[in-house]
Formats: C-alpha cells, structure tokens, sequence
C-alpha cells in the first residue's frame, strides 16, 4: 500500500512538473493558463445553429423551413397564377428580409399585393439573418441558382459590423476548431500534447465599409449583366440617417448608430453615378416618430408596407419591360 501510495505520489509530482515545464514554455508566447484551468467567460454564442445549418462556404445558411417552399437555398414565394415562365425576382439581404427572422417583413407583404395583383411573378428569397452584401454575393455563387430576371439586394445595416467576405459567425466556428476548450486539469501540458489542427485561420482583411459594401454592387450587377438579367442595389434605411432615432434602444444597437452617418454619407455620394443603385436610405424622412425597433427593424406593417410598396414599384417596372420585350 505504501508502495503504491508513493507511486501516486511520485507520479503526481512529475505530472506537476511537466505542467510547470508546459507553463514555463506557453508563457513565452503568452499562451499560458492557471494549472487549475476554470473559464471564467462562457462560450461564444453560435445561437445561427438553432435554425440555420452550417455552409463550407458561406459559414451558414439557412435550412430546409417546413412552413415554406425551398429550392437551392432560397425560400420560393409562387405567383397566384400557374405559369411555366414566371418573372422570377431573386432577393438577398440580412435579417431585415429574412422570413425565418420576422414572417410579417416587406417581403411577405410584397408576396401578399403580387397576389391580389394577380401577377405571374415568382420570389426566390436568398435572405438570411446577419448577411452582409459579401454573404449576398457568396450565396449567389455558393448556389448558382437559374438566372432570375431580376435580381434585389436589400442591404447596407450589416455593413457595418463585420465588411468581410469571412464572417463573425465563422470566424467563431474557426476558432473554436483551432482553439478548442482546455483541459481543467493541467492545462498547459494538455495543450501542449494535444494533436493541432490543420486548418490555418489568417487575419482576416478589414474593409472600409462603403468600399466593401460598392464592390460587392458592382460584382452582383457585372454578374447580371453578363448573364442577361438585371439587377438593383438597394440602399435600406436605418435609424438615425434621415430619420429619427428610437426613444429606447438596446446599448448592443447604440455602437452602430455611430457608425451608420459615416458609411451612409460616403455611399450616398456615390449612387447617382452608378444606374443599377437605388437609394431608400430617405424613405421615413418625414416621419414625426422614428420607424424602427432598434438600429434597422422595422417596428410596425405600415413601415414594412411603405417599402413593399416601393420596391413592388421597382419589380413591376423590370415586369412590363420584359413583357414588352417579348411581346416585340
């Protein structure tokens, strides 16, 4: 019993000395842990998991919804009329033209004046919550859905946050794959003994966002263009840009309002150049209250309405050229 009491015992020493070896070395590289290893931050919340699966490409994306119709990645809205051709409208955005994220959003109100219409127009809706105008772009190609007649980016909030083609939501997902949680007990040498992981995460590249969020207009139209359907860069609005800013707000919205004048004000200048870009970013300029929840929800169906109705405006125009066209 002795004997086996002082093997423990020798054996927890040399234990405690390699950990002590391994702590010495990762504190070299400020790398080190406690050797009693508790963390003290939970996690990083991957809550996109709840209702969107994981994409090689775009980080995620989102599932197969059983409330809706769904084909090459878009939630597929049919026109009241059966038809073989049907105008086909692909629109990309973020949350604020996610159907998963808010089933009573403009897209579902637009859906809803096409069919009292009467209109042989189909929606293929790309939106999901959190993409970026880089996500947009990577989803069309990821997917390469048929060409649709037209094309509609609904964007400019989520610029903002993260104006790269690597998104918040990956970098988390790599990070953890590279980086996994560390052992409680002898951390340092654990990690030290612990196979490493092949995948090479670089830093990612910071854009400016108005640059990122132009270039990526420009690539979606260049793309339109040399595949014969067209294509429309929508501005969205946000609070405090031509409107007025919420009375209450969440402080996790309050560090984009910051940012919003800057971005806006640089694409602003920039879109009475370019035919393909429309500007709603005015839209609730004389409003006497301020249309949203937060940064860029809207908060009721008559904001939601003003924008179906702007944008049901655009489709019908491309709608009677094409007929037209075919009619010639």
């Amino acid at each position: 019993m002795k004997n086996a009491s002082k093997i423990i015992g020798l054996t927890l020493l040399i234990l405690l000395a390699l950990e002590a070896m391994a702590w010495i070395w990762l504190n070299r590289t400020c790398q080190s842990l406690p050797f009693f290893y508790s963390p003290s931050t939970p996690p990083v919340n991957l809550g996109k998991f709840n209702y969107c699966q994981i994409d090689p490409l775009l980080g995620w994306d989102i599932g197969n919804p059983k409330t809706y119709q769904h084909s090459k990645g878009c939630i597929l809205l049919q026109p009241a009329i059966k038809t073989n051709k049907p105008f086909v409208v692909y629109i990309s955005g973020g949350s604020t033209t996610d159907l998963l994220y808010d089933s009573l959003n403009w897209p579902a109100l637009l859906h809803k004046k096409i069919l009292q219409n009467q209109l042989p127009i189909q929606i293929q809706l790309a939106s999901v919550a959190g993409y970026n105008s880089g996500q947009e772009l990577l989803k069309l190609l990821r997917f390469n859905p048929p060409a649709p007649n037209l094309h509609l980016s609904y964007s400019g909030a989520n610029e903002i946050e993260n104006p790269d083609f690597v998104s918040s939501y990956e970098q988390s997902i790599y990070q953890q794959a590279l980086y996994p949680k560390p052992s409680k007990f002898l951390p340092n040498l654990v990690h030290l003994l612990r196979p490493k992981s092949t995948l090479v995460l670089s830093k990612p590249f910071r854009n400016k966002p108005s640059s990122y969020w132009l270039n990526n207009m420009k690539t979606m139209n260049n793309l339109a263009v040399a595949q014969g359907y067209s294509f429309v860069g929508i501005l969205q609005p946000v609070a405090g840009v031509s409107c007025k800013i919420p009375d209450s707000i969440a402080p996790g919205a309050l560090q984009y309002l910051k940012l919003y004048p800057d971005f806006y004000g640089s694409v602003r200048m920039e879109i009475p150049k370019l035919n393909y870009l429309l500007d709603l970013s005015s839209s609730f300029q004389n409003e006497t209250e301020s249309p949203f929840l937060d940064d860029c929800h809207l908060k009721n169906k008559l904001y939601q309405q003003q924008i179906a109705n702007r944008i049901y405006e655009v489709i019908v125009k491309h709608y009677n050229e094409k007929r037209n066209e075919t009619n010639e």
